[in-house]
């Protein structure tokens, strides 16, 4: 154990001894939590139905001779081969009362997945469905125990050849865990011993622990304060949810959610009120934190946001190889059409039901997909699933960590910013933004750190006699290249640190290195992500009349044409018409009505959020730069839609959601209303300006969510 003192702040002098102390408990803390953490991310979601057949006997037993209906596929030597786009075979049931099927079949001539589709009565749909990994000695048993099935329907690729099939209208269910992988546990143990050393060492070094215990001493009693104010706000949420709606609503817990943080966010502001000007971050994160919370509580469970169930998929595929999900799971990674939120509180309700009941069952595995904007939602899923929580609570658990990250980033991009702190978190508090935020995406990922990256370079730009450092000049690329990880259009972020002034550079060729290896590594991820979509159909979203490759050879063959649809296009997509639908967009929840109190927020404080330090932001070329960033980033997110979304030869460009504008927009926000001098009586007032305005944005997306996501639930 090394040896040295630590002096504190707080509390004088924490020698060796206490050091000690803190390490005894700390390391095998990391250790346990690691292992917890790690077996959660193997551990299979939902159990696998098994009938009992020594206790069972099928009324009705078919074989690959027998379907009632086979499409796009024929029967050839034994084997059912696909022949057209949509193969599948039918078993029909109906003449029994069935509630379970066991089904084997012969792996050396069967698809890898095969997709079981179960009729209850109401025909083949989307909703009834369970994917599956035909196993050799192992089959599919599955049970649904009203005894309803009429048909069932297997579809495949390639090929399927069924050894049996039987049916059962009686029969006793297991439901069987599916064991770990025995390559796992030796290699969880080793990796939760490495992370505790290295997590004690850091504790060691940075001693993090004893400053976070020193900073609550220093501040308790205002700490106290706060959590009285958060626990009387949920008291009078109490209350006010007691006089709205009585005891009579099952629902009422939403409402409780709504009016408490719609309480808390008051007192906040009101706590506060002081340091808003000079603190704005801490206002900021408060009541992202408070709204952020409350919409995940209180939004429909399902396909609320653009592509949730992609961005589902990612989650769970992230964090461990081949992970198998529950047939829940399938439902929300398939947009499955009853995931949609309805405007009935009940329907929403009733699917929260059914996705609890659903989740005991495996519904099919995916391949590992790393993705870092995903990793902390899937960890977040699986630890909730180990830990026994219902779906719904483990769906909600995984957008915590989504919410923090967004959260967090955006508190410091505002804490680095020398001015425009409020018109920065206007910004991050757009409620699109919040949506984001708050769901399965990755669009809060790159927002986030283009702000971190964006405010690192303009509070250096701002202070034209201070060298930046080598831990600036890692932030600042740092950030930029995570934000344009997941999508490498947003690589133009990295050219902006290139009009740094080039005597703030002392260390240039460490500077421009950061650079080049942040640019060339986009490059090449871009390339191979282009080089796939042209040499593929496209994103098959768009329609049947995709192809990229013959989009991309008509824009060579006929630039000039190109540029015209472009143009028009742009005119259109960057005008302050669009920006209600990247302000206040709910996605499939509804527009929100109230945008133009960000738009205002926006245009005044582009001009009053300003000081001294704006003099350097205020130069013509920083301003020109900001237009042709977003003009440029604009252009290049317009052209690869365009290649990978949209029909050949259209006039128009499809698919390019308004919200991809919001990481570029603080730029020209920002540096449009700087000038060489700033109204000194706003500076004098920022504590009051800030205050009001984040007491009118609250308002803005209390009101929006009231009307879009909480009328969905009450």
């Amino acid at each position: 154990m090394v040896k040295y003192h630590y002096y504190c702040r707080g509390g004088g002098v924490l020698d060796k001894t206490v050091f000690k102390k803190y390490s005894i408990y700390l390391a095998p803390l990391y250790f346990v939590i690691s292992m917890i953490v790690g077996f959660s991310m193997v551990t299979p979601m939902g159990k696998v139905s098994k009938i009992d057949s020594f206790a069972s006997k099928p009324v009705k037993t078919v074989t690959t001779q027998n379907p009632q209906i086979l499409n796009d596929c024929k029967f050839e030597n034994g084997v059912f081969v696909a022949k057209g786009n949509d193969p599948y075979v039918v078993y029909d049931c109906s003449d029994y009362s069935i509630e379970a099927i066991s089904a084997n079949f012969v792996v050396d001539s069967t698809d890898d997945v095969v997709v079981l589709y179960f009729d209850i009565g109401t025909g083949f749909n989307e909703d009834n469905k369970v994917p599956f990994k035909p196993e050799e000695d192992t089959g599919l048993d599955f049970a649904y125990e009203n005894k309803t099935l009429k048909q069932v329907r297997f579809d495949f690729q390639g090929k399927l050849k069924p050894k049996e099939i039987d049916f059962y209208d009686d029969c006793i269910i297991l439901h069987e865990s599916v064991p770990i992988n025995a390559l796992y546990p030796p290699i969880i143990v080793v990796i939760s011993l490495i992370i505790s050393a290295v997590l004690t060492i850091i504790e060691a070094k940075t001693k993090a622990v004893l400053k976070i215990v020193s900073a609550i001493k220093k501040n308790a009693k205002r700490i106290l304060v706060f959590i009285v104010g958060i626990l009387s706000s949920a008291i009078i949420g109490v209350v006010l949810t007691y006089v709205t709606f009585g005891t009579k609503s099952q629902n009422s817990l939403y409402a409780f959610f709504f009016l408490f943080s719609a309480v808390a966010v008051v007192f906040e502001i009101i706590f506060f009120r002081k340091t808003a000007g000079k603190k704005t971050e801490n206002v900021f994160l408060a009541i992202c934190l408070t709204i952020g919370m409350m919409m995940i509580i209180i939004t429909p469970i399902g396909h609320v946001s653009w592509d949730t169930g992609t961005h589902y998929r990612y989650a769970l595929s992230t964090t461990a190889p081949n992970t198998q999900y529950s047939v829940s799971d399938s439902l929300i990674i398939t947009n499955a059409p009853m995931t949609l939120p309805s405007a009935r509180p009940e329907d929403n309700i009733a699917l929260n039901i059914t996705l609890n009941i659903k989740d005991n069952q495996i519904g099919g595995a995916t391949a590992f997909e790393p993705n870092i904007a995903h990793f902390g939602s899937g960890v977040a899923v699986k630890l909730a699933r180990f830990l026994g929580f219902s779906f719904v609570l483990a769906y909600m658990a995984g957008k915590i960590p989504i919410l923090l990250t967004y959260a967090f980033v955006c508190y410091f991009a505002i804490k680095k910013l020398n001015s425009g702190k409020m018109l920065l978190s206007v910004i991050a508090l757009f409620p699109t933004s919040l949506l984001l935020a708050t769901n399965y995406s990755y669009d809060y990922w790159v927002i986030a750190f283009s702000f971190l990256g964006l405010a690192f370079y303009y509070s250096e730009i701002q202070q034209p006699l201070k060298p930046i450092s080598d831990k600036d000049t890692f932030i600042m690329f740092g950030s930029l290249f995570l934000a344009s990880l997941p999508k490498a259009i947003y690589l133009t972020l990295l050219l902006i640190p290139l009009f740094m002034p080039p005597k703030k550079i002392i260390k240039k060729r460490r500077y421009y290195s950061a650079f080049l290896v942040s640019i060339v590594l986009l490059l090449l991820m871009f390339v191979v992500k282009a080089k796939l979509s042209v040499s593929g159909g496209g994103d098959m979203r768009g329609g049947d009349e995709i192809n990229s490759s013959a989009q991309l050879s008509g824009i060579i063959a006929n630039p000039f044409g190109y540029s015209k649809v472009l143009f028009n296009f742009l005119k259109g997509y960057l005008s302050v018409k669009t920006m209600p639908h990247y302000i206040s967009n709910l996605a499939y929840l509804g527009l929100g009505t109230h945008a133009n109190i960000f738009i205002w927020s926006i245009i005044i404080l582009g001009i009053i959020d300003k000081n001294k330090y704006d003099a350097e932001t205020a130069k013509l070329y920083q301003k020109i730069i900001a237009v042709l960033l977003f003009i440029g980033t604009a252009a290049m997110i317009a052209t690869a839609l365009y290649v990978d979304f949209t029909p050949v030869g259209s006039s128009s460009v499809g698919g390019c959601q308004p919200r991809y504008l919001i990481p570029i927009i603080f730029p020209v926000c920002y540096t449009l209303g700087s000038f060489k001098k700033h109204i000194t009586f706003f500076e004098k007032h920022r504590a009051v300006v800030n205050t009001v305005v984040f007491a009118a944005c609250s308002y803005s997306i209390y009101i929006d969510v009231f009307e879009l996501v909480l009328k969905k639930m009450v």
